[in-house]
C-alpha cells in the first residue's frame, strides 16, 4: 500500500511538472531562434536521442559538415539547446569566467550525491579553492615522481600476459586488462593503496562499479527522472529516509546504482582514513617498497593541512576527491588505452615502426627515463592523434548561469537567410560541447581531419591549428578540456598511457581476431563486439575487447 501510494505521488508530480514545462514553452520566446538547426524527431525528448545515441559517430559528423561549429536543436519539451564547437566559442565558454559556464543543475547534483563535494560537482569559490590546493599536487614535478610506481604495474600487467600466452590462451578482453592496470596504478600512485586489480582470478568489486557506473547513470530509465524529478526531491526529508524510500521502490537498477555508490563511498572512506593517520601525525605514511616516494592522496593530504584556513577542504571534500579522480582515472584512460591498441591493430606497418622505436630506447633495459619517454617522436604522434580523432570523452553539457554573448569565428547563416557572428544565451540555456567535433573539424585540421594520421605530428601542423587558438590544455585540441575545469590528472594520464605503450608493444605483438569490434558513445566511448549474443548483468551486449596477443620474440 505505501509503495502504491509513493508511486501515485510521483507520477502526480511528475504530471504537474510537464504541465508547467509545456505552458511555459508558449509564453516565452526562443532566444535561440535566429540559429540553424534540427528539427527534432520527439517534442518531448527532443533530439536528445539522435544527439547521444551510442551510434551516433555519423550523425555528429553530418551535424558537423550541413552546419559547421554551431546549430540549435531541442531538448526535453522544446527546451532550446545550443550544439558547439567553434573554437572562439569554446575558448569563451572554457576560459572567458568560468562562473558563466557550469556542469547543468541535474548533473551536478547527481554528481555531487554519488561522489560527494568534488572537483566534479562544486562550482563557483568552493571549485576555485579545490583547484587551489590541487593544482599543484598534479604538476609536472609531482607526476614524473610516479613513472617508477607506473612501470612497477605495467610490468605485472606484461607478466601476467606472458604467463598465459605459452598456455595457449593467446585471445585477451584487452579492455578488462586496460581497466586493471589503470585501477592498479590509480591506486599506488595517486591512492598509495592496492586493490590486487592484476590478479586475473579476482574481479575487486570497486573496479566492477567504477566500470559500470558511467553506463548504468545513462540508462535512458534514469535521464528523464534526473533531469525532471531529482532536483525536487534530492533533499527532502533525513537521508535514512531518502535511502528508505530507494529501497521499497520496485526499481531493480536505482537498487544496482545505490549498491554501486555504496561501493565507491566505503572504499573511498577506507582509503582516506588509511592516510590521514600519518599525515595528521605529520609523518607522512609511504608504501614499504616504493623507495620513499610519496603517492598523490598523501602530497593533497599534506598540502591541505599546510594550506590557510579558507583555503582547506573539509573531510567530505576530501572523500569526494579520492572518487572523482579514480573513476574520472578508470573511465577516460582505459578508453584511450583500448583505443590505442585497436588503431595498432588498424595499422600494424605503425605498429612496428612504434615497436622498434620503444625498443631502441629501451636498449636492452627494463625501463626509459621520463624525459626519453615522454619525447619519443612516434610514440607521441601516435597518442595525439589518437586522442584527437577518437576523443574517450566526446561531448559535455554546460549551462549558462547567466545572460550573455558567445562570440564566434566567423559569420554563420542565420534562419531567416542573414549572418550572425555571436549568439545571445539566456540563463540555464544547455549547451552541448561537441570536444570530437572540434577535434576532427576540417576547417581547423584540413580535409584529412576524420582521418587517424600520426604523421601530422611529425611536422609542424598548420597555421589553421594555431590561428584557432583552441582552449584545450593539450596539444591544440579539447580531449581533456580547456580553461580552469580542465582535466586536473591529464599530465598523469600521459604518463601513465606511454609507459603501459611502450611496455606492452616492446613484449606483444596486437593484431584483430576473428570478431569484428565496434564502439559505442556511452558517455564514456566503449568497445564490444558486434552481433555477440553475450549480455551483461544488465541484459546489453558485453563490453569487451578480444584481440589476438603473441610474444614479439616467438
Amino acid at each position: 500500500m505505501l509503495q502504491s501510494n509513493s508511486l501515485q505521488a510521483l507520477a502526480t508530480f511528475t504530471l504537474a511538472w510537464v504541465a508547467w514545462r509545456v505552458l511555459r514553452r508558449f509564453f516565452r520566446p526562443d532566444p535561440l531562434a535566429h540559429v540553424p538547426g534540427l528539427n527534432p524527431p520527439s517534442w518531448i525528448a527532443g533530439s536528445l536521442a539522435e544527439i547521444f545515441h551510442p551510434d551516433a559517430w555519423d550523425f555528429h559528423d553530418s551535424m558537423s559538415e550541413k552546419y559547421g561549429g554551431v546549430f540549435k536543436c531541442q531538448g526535453f519539451f522544446g527546451a532550446p539547446v545550443l550544439y558547439v564547437h567553434d573554437p572562439t566559442a569554446l575558448r569563451y565558454i572554457a576560459t572567458k569566467d568560468q562562473s558563466l559556464f557550469e556542469g547543468t543543475d541535474d548533473m551536478i547534483l547527481a554528481q555531487k550525491i554519488v561522489f560527494g563535494p568534488g572537483l566534479l560537482s562544486t562550482i563557483g569559490s568552493v571549485h576555485r579553492k579545490q583547484r587551489k590546493v590541487m593544482n599543484p599536487v598534479f604538476s609536472t614535478t609531482q607526476v614524473r615522481a610516479l613513472r617508477p610506481v607506473s612501470y612497477d604495474v605495467a610490468h605485472e600487467l606484461s607478466e601476467a600476459l606472458s604467463r598465459q600466452i605459452p598456455q595457449g590462451m593467446s585471445t585477451f578482453d584487452m579492455l578488462d586488462w586496460m581497466e586493471r592496470v589503470v585501477l592498479e596504478t590509480t591506486a599506488r600512485g595517486i591512492l598509495g593503496s592496492t586493490f590486487d586489480a592484476l590478479n586475473e582470478t579476482l574481479n575487486p568489486p570497486y573496479l566492477v562499479s567504477l566500470k559500470n557506473f558511467i553506463r548504468v547513470m545513462t540508462f535512458p530509465e534514469f535521464i528523464f527522472p534526473r533531469l525532471l524529478i531529482l532536483p525536487y526531491i534530492w533533499n527532502i526529508g533525513p537521508a535514512w529516509l531518502r535511502r528508505w524510500l530507494v529501497g521499497v521502490l520496485p526499481w531493480k537498477n536505482l537498487h544496482v546504482l545505490r549498491d554501486m555508490v555504496d561501493t565507491m563511498h566505503n572504499t573511498s572512506l577506507e582509503l582516506l582514513r588509511s592516510r590521514q593517520g600519518g599525515v595528521d601525525g605529520h609523518e607522512a605514511t609511504v608504501s614499504a617498497n616504493d623507495g620513499g616516494r610519496l603517492d598523490i592522496l598523501t602530497v593533497l593530504l599534506k598540502a591541505n593541512l599546510a594550506a590557510s584556513e579558507e583555503d582547506k577542504m573539509s573531510e567530505p571534500e576530501l572523500l569526494g576527491q579520492i572518487t572523482t579522480i579514480t573513476f574520472g582515472a578508470l573511465s577516460t584512460t582505459a578508453s584511450a588505452l583500448s583505443r590505442l591498441l585497436w588503431v595498432l591493430c588498424e595499422n600494424p606497418d605503425v605498429q612496428e615502426k612504434v615497436r622498434q622505436e620503444v625498443s631502441d630506447a629501451l636498449n636492452g633495459g627494463r625501463d626509459i627515463e621520463y624525459d626519453a619517454l615522454m619525447s619519443l617522436p612516434l610514440l607521441d604522434a601516435v597518442v595525439k592523434e589518437t586522442f584527437r580523432v577518437y576523443t574517450p570523452l566526446p561531448l559535455i553539457v554546460k549551462q549558462s548561469t547567466t545572460d550573455t554573448v558567445i562570440p564566434l569565428s566567423k559569420p554563420y547563416p542565420s534562419a531567416d537567410g542573414s549572418t550572425f557572428s555571436e549568439i545571445p544565451i539566456a540563463p540555464k540555456t544547455y549547451i552541448v560541447v561537441a570536444l570530437n567535433a572540434c577535434n576532427r573539424d576540417p576547417a581547423i585540421w584540413s580535409d584529412d581531419a576524420r582521418e587517424w594520421k600520426p604523421e601530422r605530428w611529425l611536422k609542424p601542423l598548420p597555421d589553421t591549428v594555431t590561428n584557432a587558438k583552441i582552449p584545450g590544455v593539450y596539444s591544440n585540441q579539447m580531449s581533456f578540456y580547456g580553461g580552469p575545469k580542465a582535466c586536473i590528472g591529464y599530465k598523469f594520464a600521459e604518463l601513465e598511457i606511454k609507459i603501459i605503450m611502450s611496455l606492452l608493444l616492446s613484449k606483444f605483438r596486437f593484431s584483430f581476431g576473428h570478431k569484428q569490434i565496434i564502439w559505442k558513445m556511452n558517455g564514456i566511448n566503449q568497445p564490444m563486439v558486434a552481433a555477440d549474443d553475450e549480455l551483461d548483468d544488465f541484459g546489453l551486449p558485453r563490453l569487451q575487447m578480444p584481440l589476438h596477443v603473441s610474444l614479439v620474440n616467438d
